[in-house]
């Protein structure tokens, strides 16, 4: 089956707009008998058979975490993309579960197809690391770390607040609390997750990094004494699988797609509540042999993801519609 690209990242509804014309185009003068569309845009001709992969449908599911005019836009778009479409490929079992429910897809119309985590994300020895984590004021093994976008969802601020108490209770015990590394950039409806560090008086312990370099993020992430991922919500959880790829033990929220990736390679903690949370990285930062149970446990969940898996189950589902009248 012939396959074209058309197009390439312009931005917002611009790369709509453009990639209606393209396909169009390529409809008109070569024929077009399926159409892909991976950024939840839908733009193809009415002959050909229309695939959509959808990530999650945070605006439907919680339009309370948006900005009003952006949960208006993406859930007019994911509407008419995925009512527009001839199948969907969700990126977890999660994802489908909240098609179906908010928009009433029958099952028979999605697919599930897992990620991968980059390459890049791997456990590296104590030379490579340390470069980076000097620049960052850290020592392997030494921070918990954090990786998101600074918005309602992730959920940092109940992070933050489970962080002060496990730094009180660990100093009780004379023992030196590790830093808490948040990576991400501000994305929006943040001011509150700026404030909560001064206001905790924990400044100098909890250290908002913006973002953070793409060279850097594997070795900052492989010399984490763990990762704790509190996310409300994800459609898979990316980084987490990161995380587990890179050796490194992983504390995650037990919602929504995290437990599919997790699965048994790590702890879980109840978002809502903070002491689960406190409870779990006390667990984990006073156990080496749990920490060192959880890495091996990790890097082996994380080789059941790849991108080679991912291109079969894609091709698969382009091979069924072809067949399709």
């Amino acid at each position: 089956m012939p396959v074209g690209l058309i197009g390439g990242w312009i931005g917002g509804w611009a790369v709509a707009a453009a990639g209606a014309v393209g396909v169009q185009l390529r409809a008109a003068t070569q024929g077009l008998h399926l159409f892909h569309s991976s950024d939840q845009f839908l733009y193809a001709p009415p002959r050909a058979a229309a695939l959509l992969t959808i990530y999650d449908v945070t605006p439907l599911v919680h339009p309370e975490w948006h900005a009003h005019a952006n949960t208006q836009m993406h859930s007019a778009k994911d509407r008419f993309a995925m009512e527009r479409a001839t199948h969907i490929i969700a990126i977890s079992e999660a994802t489908k579960r909240d098609v179906m429910m908010h928009l009433g897809i029958p099952a028979q119309r999605i697919s599930v197809v897992y990620g991968a985590a980059d390459a890049h994300f791997r456990p590296y020895p104590p030379p490579t690391l340390a470069p980076v984590l000097a620049r960052y004021n850290v020592s392997a093994g030494g921070y918990i770390l954090s990786i998101g976008t600074l918005e309602p969802r992730k959920n940092y601020v109940c992070l933050m607040h489970a962080y002060a108490d496990l730094y009180h209770t660990l100093h009780t015990h004379q023992i030196t609390p590790p830093p808490l590394l948040i990576a991400g950039a501000p994305g929006w409806l943040y001011e509150e997750i700026l404030a909560t560090p001064a206001q905790l008086g924990l400044g100098n312990q909890i250290r908002l990094l913006g973002k953070v370099p793409a060279d850097d993020l594997p070795l900052l992430l492989a010399g984490a004494g763990m990762f704790i991922y509190p996310s409300l919500y994800e459609g898979f959880g990316l980084p987490v699988l990161e995380a587990l790829a890179s050796g490194v033990p992983v504390i995650a929220a037990d919602t929504t797609s995290l437990p599919e990736v997790l699965s048994d390679a790590g702890l879980y903690c109840d978002p809502l509540d903070p002491a689960s949370m406190t409870r779990s990285m006390q667990m984990l930062w006073s156990n080496p042999d749990l920490a060192q149970q959880l890495r091996a446990a990790g890097i082996a969940r994380a080789a059941q993801f790849s991108w080679q898996r991912a291109a079969r189950e894609t091709i698969a589902v382009y091979e069924r519609l072809s067949r399709t009248p």
